[in-house]
């Protein structure tokens, strides 16, 4: 592996022991499996950064880092593209929440204010743009806690801004 190859986030989904690797400067999806086997290969629309799986619909979330910025589901298994949905900003986080069956994502980072945006899962296939919440200047750093039901946004120190955590609860 030379240095181009380095990814940008290794995934592993319990449910099948298979490992799915970021590499975007190809932009691209390298997949193994538990034996550490190479066993799917698919581009993505652009550099894809962090990323989530729902397991139960083997769908894979990722967003890009590159103009256009977007939300991306592809089916696990196969590599296919099944949707892509606007975002805005480099994006630093992708969480899948099972109890509501919703993407959030942390965008904006290099933006004067950051958001979380919200897609809904209507079905394995299908998705929705909820909206954008507005999270602060420089904000791009985030954390998921599924048990808690809550979703954590870090808010660095910025001229008179003090630094922050943003504390979240998707409700219903």
């Amino acid at each position: 592996m030379n240095h181009q190859d380095q990814p940008s986030q290794i995934l592993l989904d319990p449910a099948t022991g298979r490992l799915f690797v970021i590499v975007p400067e190809f932009a691209r999806m390298d997949v193994f499996n538990k034996e550490r086997h190479l066993t799917l290969t698919f581009p993505t629309a652009g550099q894809a950064g962090d990323m989530d799986l729902d397991s139960a619909r083997h769908r894979l979330f990722t967003a890009t880092r590159n103009s256009p910025q977007m939300m991306l589901v592809y089916d696990a298994d196969s590599g296919q593209e099944i949707a892509h949905l606007p975002a805005e900003g480099r994006m630093n986080g992708v969480y899948y929440d099972a109890r509501q069956r919703r993407v959030y994502i942390t965008c904006g980072r290099e933006l004067p204010s950051g958001f979380v945006f919200v897609y809904q899962q209507q079905d394995a296939d299908h998705y929705t743009f909820l909206g954008k919440v507005p999270t602060g200047a420089g904000a791009g750093t985030s954390l998921w806690v599924y048990p808690q039901n809550r979703f954590y946004v870090a808010v660095p120190a910025q001229d008179k801004q003090e630094a922050a955590i943003l504390v979240f609860e998707p409700q219903p």
